[in-house]
């Protein structure tokens, strides 16, 4: 594929990276903020999402409406996410407005305003925004795994925060965290599409390159996995399952191995549990995996939803064949099968701008470089069976494992 990676910085600290894809028309640019929930104040959990919110509510030059319409109007789209350890502020456009794209992203980042009136309403958004995760078991499981898992710990808070902290933002508590976290030292610009390095370069420096803020350090401690199993009565009309373990991080040695073993249990209708839960034993209708990589942490978790008289069964299912794949192993076969599965799906994402943009920022937080998609493959190819076996091993200890059920 012809591709090609470059990386500049700027005096103010702000890192340029692009990916150039000549086969594509369309730009995929990010600006990300090194802040997420994990770094937040014990009196401010929610607030790094808050903001994802705020910041399309009108800057020094733009109303609201003026910072949708100027990407929409060229045919764009125009976005944000928040984790536990990043904040993304995103576009996609033709190639032709790419500074646009830029100039934009760069005004809600730098110019934000969080007018009191906008933040009350966007407080009533986003408190119903928590209401309909409650009421979505699938998503809300997942809150209250990562609490009880990281208990006191910033990965165990919920992104959204709760109500009572969403309620305590006001302008002055937005202001003084938008202006103390977002600022050149944490920001890193990626652009994947038909784009030259040194014009991107030239673009981000015309709109970022005047502010010289830094970041302090910021508010976090190494995190810590501990076991539990809980049951929590929610009211819902099915039970719903999870299962997680403590699994390798971004930058763990060992997470080829831990991607493959997460694809064998749960990673599509091959894989050994959709099988044996809803193919063989009818018991579930969704049945699937789930990796979540952090700096210095991870959890691989199972997930099933199914009627509540059938969940002890499944539940027993799960721990079988998690006790089947470490006393019988992994077969090569098997092996190979999943390692063409992951290398297909990692080639299909590679002519997608937005899921390049998305690697070049999140290679850039946790390894300060470029991983491309033929090293990543090369790492996945050399899982070798006997080392995925140890990991399995290692890794599918049922005393380290959280269990929780929402019924």
């Amino acid at each position: 594929m012809d591709v090609e990676f470059q990386k500049s910085t700027l005096e103010n600290g702000v890192r340029v990276i692009t990916e150039r894809l000549p086969f594509s028309r369309v730009v995929s640019t990010g600006i990300w903020t090194e802040i997420g929930t994990r770094y937040e104040p014990l009196n401010q959990i929610g607030i790094s999402h808050f903001i994802e919110h705020m910041v399309f509510k009108g800057t020094k030059t733009r109303t609201p409406y003026q910072i949708v319409s100027g990407i929409e109007s060229v045919g764009g789209d125009l976005n944000a996410f928040t984790t536990r350890e990043e904040t993304c502020f995103h576009v996609a456009t033709l190639k032709e407005y790419t500074e646009l794209g830029i100039e934009i992203l760069s005004d809600i980042v730098r110019n934000a305003v969080f007018p009191e009136g906008e933040i009350e309403k966007e407080r009533q958004v986003v408190l119903q925004e928590i209401a309909m995760t409650l009421d979505s078991p699938e998503e809300y499981i997942y809150d209250l795994f990562f609490k009880k898992a990281y208990p006191e710990q910033g990965l165990g808070r919920p992104i959204l925060g709760s109500v009572e902290s969403v309620k305590q933002f006001d302008s002055k508590v937005v202001k003084e965290f938008f202006k103390t976290h977002y600022c050149p030292s944490n920001w890193i610009v990626s652009v994947a599409g038909d784009v030259e390095h040194g014009q991107v370069v030239d673009w981000v420096s015309k709109y970022l390159e005047s502010d010289h803020r830094v970041a302090p350090q910021r508010l976090d401690s190494k995190s810590t996995f501990i076991p539990f199993e809980s049951a929590v009565d929610m009211g819902y009309e099915q039970s719903h399952l999870l299962i997680g373990f403590p699994t390798a991080s971004y930058r763990d040695e060992k997470r080829f191995e831990a991607v493959i073993l997460n694809s064998i249990l749960g990673g599509g209708m091959t894989s050994r549990l959709y099988q044996k839960v809803r193919e063989e034993a009818g018991l579930a209708y969704s049945v699937y995996s789930h990796m979540s990589l952090y700096l210095d942490s991870g959890v691989s978790s199972i997930y099933c939803g199914t009627d509540s008289t059938s969940l002890e069964n499944v539940k027993a299912l799960v721990f079988q064949e998690f006790e089947n794949v470490k006393k019988n192993g992994i077969t090569k076969e098997e092996l190979r099968h999943h390692k063409t599965q992951l290398r297909g799906s990692l080639l299909m994402s590679a002519d997608d701008p937005e899921s390049r943009m998305q690697s070049l920022g999140l290679n850039e937080i946790v390894f300060s470089g470029y991983k491309s998609i033929e090293k990543v493959i090369e790492g996945i190819d050399q899982v070798s069976v006997e080392g995925l076996n140890a990991y399995a091993v290692d890794t599918l200890v049922r005393e380290n494992m959280g269990v929780l059920v929402l019924n």
